[in-house]
Formats: C-alpha cells, structure tokens, sequence
C-alpha cells in the first residue's frame, strides 16, 4: 500500500531547493563581480604607474632644457634631446615596459610662429604608454621663474666628462648661502651644489679625484658624510650668457688683455664692473694671472686655446661670478706641466660663482674658496637682469582625456 506524501512535507523540498538555487546563484554572482573588480583595480594601478611615467617624462624634459631667456633653440630643434620627428621637437625615453614622448610647441598665444617665443612661454605634452595597452597624457605649460636667480652651484663644469685636479687639504667649495667676509651659512637662501656638472662621467670621476677624506670639502645640497656635494645639472650656455653681458652692457665693461695682475681693484659693490679677457684677435693669446687685489662684477674670460686661462691665487677676493668660455680655471692649485693647467698655491676667494664652459681643466687647491652667496649675485642681476639666463620651470599643467 503507498503512502501519501503529506502537503507539508513537498512544498519544504521545493523551498530547500529553490534556496540553494538562489544560494548558487548569489555565489556565482559575487565571484563575477569580484573577477571584475580584480581586473579594474588591475587597470587602474597600470593607469596609475603609466600616469606617473609621463610625469617622469615631464621632469625629463625639464632637465635637459637649457638654461636661457626665451626657448628658441628647443622649438628650432637645435637641442639634442628634442630633435624634429615630422617637424615637432620630439624627446622620447623608455624603461621596464613603458615608452614616453614629449613633444614641445609654442603656447597658443604664439601659434602663429612656432619657433620665436617671445613670452618665455612654451607647452610640454608628455604621453605615456604601456605594453599592456594603458596610455596617460600630460600637458604642462613651462616658464622661467621670476624669483631670484641662482647658479647651478658654486662651481659649475659644462664639460660632461674629464677629471678634476684637488690640490691639498684646506681649501673649500661650498653651496651654502654666505654673505662675503662672513662665516659660511651666514645667507639665507637654499643650498645649491659645491660644484655642479653636466655628465655623469665627470661627477664620477669629480668624486673619486677629491677622496672620502676631502668630502667635507665640498659642500652644500646634497652633502653627506658619505657623498661630497657634486651633483648633476641640466646644461647652461655660459657662453651665451657671457655674451648678453658684453652686448647688452658694454658700458659697463673693463677691456682687459690677458697678462699679470697684482693688487688691482675692479669694481665695487655700487658700482660693480664687467671684467673682460679677450682672446685673440683683440688681444695676444695668453695666460691671465692674477695675484692679490679684489672686485666685484663679472669676470668674463675668452679661451681660445689651452694657452688662454685663468689662475688666480694669493689674497685676491671676488664678489662675483667669473666666468670662463673655454680653456681652464685654477684658484690655487698647484703648477702642472701641461699647458692651460696652472693654478698658483694661494688664499683666493670667491663669493658668488665660477661657471666654466666647456673646459675638462679646473684645478683648486691650497687655501682657496668659493661660496655660493645670494646677497652677491641679487646686486648683478639687479644692475644687468636683461642678460641673466633661468631654468624651465612648470608654471600649470593638467591631465588629458584620451
């Protein structure tokens, strides 16, 4: 005889099996939906990296921007970094995976010439991609700053590569703010490099010629018991800014033919003076040397061979910059054989900057000095701004949507 299934008792096995239904149903859903979660937080912290990337390429850009008044030479394409590519000045770069342009033109106000900035105005796009396939794009618009100008630090070599020559324990080469004849630090404006170049080859070779011993030597920004203060720069025309100088200032200017100096005072505070070594043909090719005195200015000297340079030594002090286009500097080093290395054993000092072009030679030694000081170089560009040169600096920039 069959039993019968009491009403109850069905409609219990259908509920049982219609909640596990949904049940599966939820799971099934909830592992969908964290599939699709992984994959965006996926994407996104790709987006992100490639994000950054392109803000790296900006940064790129910035740094091998020379130094200058208006960016000419970077929409003319005549910067090495930033060749044409279809007539746009183009860099590019790549690393682990990622690839970047960055393409410079002239900010819309000036899109009817490309290539003649006349606002000190230019537009970076940097894009970004990944060989996953996200893309991020940048663009930012760069400036000069209008606040003070400072070197690129205390001493700056344009050569990327070559040694220098440290002569002794005592001398000293500082980017920390010092106001002349005052204790080191004695300034107030941020830290620049002791000495600045362009390549790492020269900062390499730059730091094992001064010795763990000698570190302290040289100071300023980035200084450490275990590193001197030698950094790396974009480039700087010294050249160029020499030049504005001597055009845009000639009144100013002291012709001087290379020779021996001793005891000479050029310029003064409130009425500092453009000091000018030229080469031939103005003047007979020869070493500069100069012993004791002082001035304030700039020191501008043309190196037209390795016979042409600078040594300065006893108890000559400069408020100033001393510039050298070319050919050698020596502030109290010591006596080589080779022609355009001499620098005589002395106490010079130095406050303001020395800024080399081109040159591989730059001997210092003895007792010699160099700070970096402010308080001297805001009375140069105050008396001669028009010829100052300033870095690339980001003045807006924004994400776009690609």
């Amino acid at each position: 005889m069959k039993a019968r299934l009491r009403d109850n008792q069905g409609i219990a096995m259908i509920v049982a099996l219609a909640t596990v239904v949904v049940l599966l149903a939820i799971i099934g859903s909830s592992l969908f939906i964290s599939g699709l979660n992984l994959k965006t937080a996926g994407s996104k912290t790709s987006g992100d990296k490639t994000f950054h990337v392109a803000e790296y390429a900006i940064h790129h850009a910035l740094g091998v921007i020379p130094w200058g008044l208006e960016f000419d030479d970077v929409l003319g394409g005549t910067v090495n970094e930033f060749p044409l590519a279809s007539g746009t000045p183009t860099l590019t770069g790549a690393f682990s995976g990622y690839t970047y342009t960055v393409i410079a033109e002239n900010d819309p106000p000036e899109s009817g010439s490309p290539t003649d900035d006349t606002n000190q105005i230019i537009v970076l796009t940097a894009t970004a991609t990944h060989s996953d396939g996200s893309e991020k794009s940048i663009q930012a618009y760069v400036g000069r700053p209008t606040s003070t100008w400072k070197p690129p630090g205390a001493v700056y070599i344009g050569a990327p590569d070559g040694t220098s020559d440290f002569a002794g324990s005592a001398f000293k080469i500082s980017g920390i703010d010092t106001n002349p004849g005052e204790a080191e630090g004695s300034g107030t404006a941020a830290d620049v490099p002791g000495i600045a170049t362009t390549g790492t080859t020269r900062k390499t070779n730059d730091v094992a010629a001064l010795g763990s011993s000698r570190y302290d030597n040289v100071d300023g920004e980035g200084h450490s018991a275990t590193s001197p203060s030698i950094e790396l720069t974009s480039s700087f025309d010294v050249g160029q800014f020499a030049q504005d100088l001597l055009d845009l200032y000639s009144a100013d200017t002291i012709p001087i033919c290379p020779g021996t100096y001793t005891s000479e005072t050029w310029g003064t505070e409130a009425a500092p003076k453009i000091v000018y070594f030229p080469g031939s043909p103005d003047c007979l090719d020869g070493t500069t040397t100069i012993t004791g005195g002082d001035g304030y200015g700039v020191m501008i000297l043309d190196r037209d061979n390795n016979m042409n340079d600078l040594h300065v030594a006893g108890d000559f002090e400069w408020n100033g910059l001393i510039l050298t286009r070319g050919g050698g500097t020596g502030l109290g080093g010591h006596i080589h054989l080779n022609p355009g290395h001499f620098g005589a054993i002395g106490g010079a000092q130095v406050w303001g900057a020395i800024m080399n072009e081109k040159s591989k030679s730059f001997d210092f030694g003895g007792t010699s000095k160099v700070y970096y000081s402010s308080q001297t170089i805001n009375t140069l560009v105050n008396r001669w701004i028009g010829a100052f040169p300033w870095p690339a600096v980001i003045l807006a920039w924004k994400e776009l949507m690609l």
